[in-house]
């Protein structure tokens, strides 16, 4: 039989398909008869904006805040290494870096970690190589040249022209260690310090050198002449300084590599698992805790192997060289791609508990906190910040980004890897030994919520349709919604679509659900 039409040929829409007298798209926003619903909605949204607001704003977000707020660079540890103890280079350049007690500039507000070391601990460029980019127990070394005011008396008498001031300070340092302190807070200390004070003592030895002369006859200003015509260098400028980045940051994509990216691989590790979450509820109700455990642990591992080998591959035609571990990069990419899949893992099987213990509605709330603890910690050297910040040590982003250094710019002992490799080892650990328990008490609440549903006279359905793949009591389409009204199943259900039959929507009685529950606990596993 035909359905009846409207003078243009539209299906007319079935009157007070919902309580009442409510139809489908037919009202505005504040029309009367919605104002149980708009209840609803305000109730609901006004306390997430609350929550957003006092916990995650003032709670969460501030703890990155707080990161970059207090910055006590007087920990990180800085060497003076003065060859020229007696002379006024050596004397003049140290006590300028030893005695920086106060704000240096705006930029440079707080003084580094300075110790003064002996020549006998480092006779050579290698040993101070050694400790900066290798053992990495200082940030930055000031070597002041052996016995430099000597030696440039000497070139001045002799008016040696192969005299270098450059030579005379040299600043060690590792960039790719953490390039944004070494740019803003160690080099940057150490330069103004330096630029501060190299031409005063230019200017201080030029001066002492022309009184010198114009006292001691006319051979001493004979020599002074000689001095200015063939060696200008030791009379003009005999004094500055050379850096030398033992570990330069050279590669600028990484910074894609080491920290930003780290966030797109916890994003892809939490999509995985929500994706994961819609797709097994047709089967989730029905299967046994143990299998249930097995299943939402096996599968999303086949995805992170996938997504962390494409993540680690997107690095290759940008030419990201996974030289540092002895220049053999092929070694370098397979141990990136191991540690990408750990970090990828761990990071699923967090949220994985976080989308047990607080739902699908709120586990917004832990994928923010996970990512700002993360981040706060793996963004300047946890030496320089506030004490609090010293949980970054056991977070992933943390020994990710250290291995990430290690393999791509040769920084610290290749040793180490094993240490940031057993970090994320026992975060699997851990999330292997819980997971079982987070699994059961999602059921248990499930339960619970449908026993709190029953009690209150709503009825509720199945497990097969509580998940919201299929939802007994809503409309599949428009169409259902407009041939509902006339709708009369062989159950005497009136107002239902033909989709759905009366075996769906069947509540099942409280006693049923506790046998249930009792199931779950006694044969679960």
């Amino acid at each position: 039989m035909s359905r009846p039409t409207s003078a243009h040929g539209q299906v007319p829409r079935a009157p007070g398909i919902g309580p009442g007298g409510l139809q489908f798209r037919s009202h505005g926003f504040w029309d009367p008869k919605l104002e149980k619903q708009r209840g609803i909605l305000f109730k609901g949204f006004l306390p997430f904006v609350a929550v957003m607001a006092i916990f995650i704003v003032w709670g969460v977000v501030s703890i990155y805040w707080g990161s970059l707020y207090e910055t006590n660079t007087h920990r990180l540890s800085a060497y003076v290494i003065n060859g020229d103890p007696n002379g006024q280079i050596g004397q003049t350049i140290s006590s300028a870096i030893l005695n920086t007690t106060q704000p240096l500039s705006p930029n440079y507000p707080r003084r580094l970690g300075w110790v003064e070391r002996s020549l006998a601990d480092f006779p050579t460029a290698a040993s101070i190589e050694e400790s900066v980019a290798v053992q990495e127990d200082c940030w930055i070394v000031v070597r002041i040249l052996d016995n430099a005011t000597a030696a440039l008396q000497s070139a001045r008498a002799t008016a040696d022209a192969s005299w270098n001031p450059a030579n005379v300070v040299q600043v060690y340092y590792s960039q790719a260690r953490n390039y944004q302190a070494n740019s803003q807070y160690t080099l940057g200390a150490v330069q103004e310090i330096l630029q501060g004070t190299i031409p005063q003592l230019n200017v201080a030895l030029l001066g002492a050198y022309i009184s010198s002369s114009s006292n001691s006859g006319s051979s001493a200003q004979s020599a002074l002449l000689n001095a200015a015509s063939r060696a200008p260098a030791t009379i003009v400028q005999p004094v500055a300084y050379t850096t030398n980045n033992l570990r330069p940051f050279n590669q600028t994509v990484t910074i894609a590599t080491t920290f930003v990216g780290l966030i797109y691989v916890l994003i892809l590790a939490f999509s995985t698992t929500m994706a994961g979450h819609g797709m097994r509820q047709p089967i989730q109700p029905w299967l046994k805790l143990s299998h249930l455990t097995a299943m939402r642990l096996l599968v999303p591992l086949f995805a992170y192997f996938w997504l962390s080998l494409s993540f680690a591959a997107l690095n290759t035609p940008f030419k990201v060289a996974f030289t540092g571990l002895n220049g053999n990069a092929a070694a370098g990419f397979f141990a990136f791609w191991a540690a990408m899949f750990t970090g990828m893992t761990v990071f699923g099987y967090v949220t994985e508990a976080f989308l047990c213990i607080l739902g699908p509605k709120f586990i917004v709330f832990g994928l923010m906190f996970w990512i700002i603890l993360n981040v706060s910690s793996a963004n300047y050297p946890l030496e320089m910040l506030n004490v609090f910040y010293r949980y970054g040590y056991a977070m992933p982003f943390y020994n990710l980004k250290q291995i990430f250094l290690t393999i791509i710019f040769n920084t610290g002992r290749h040793i180490m890897i094993l240490q940031y490799f057993g970090v994320l080892w026992a975060w699997l650990a851990v999330a292997l030994l819980t997971m079982p328990f987070w699994f059961w008490y999602e059921q248990h609440n499930t339960i619970q919520e449908r026993k709190a549903q029953m009690a209150g006279g709503q009825g509720y359905p199945t497990p097969a349709t509580s998940t919201g793949v299929v939802g007994p009591a809503a409309y599949r389409s428009e169409k259902d919604l407009e041939g509902s009204n006339n709708h009369q199943d062989g159950a005497g259900n009136r107002g239902m679509p033909p989709s759905f039959t009366s075996s769906h929507t069947t509540p099942r009685s409280t006693r049923e659900l506790g046998e249930e529950e009792s199931h779950i606990s006694s044969h679960g596993r």
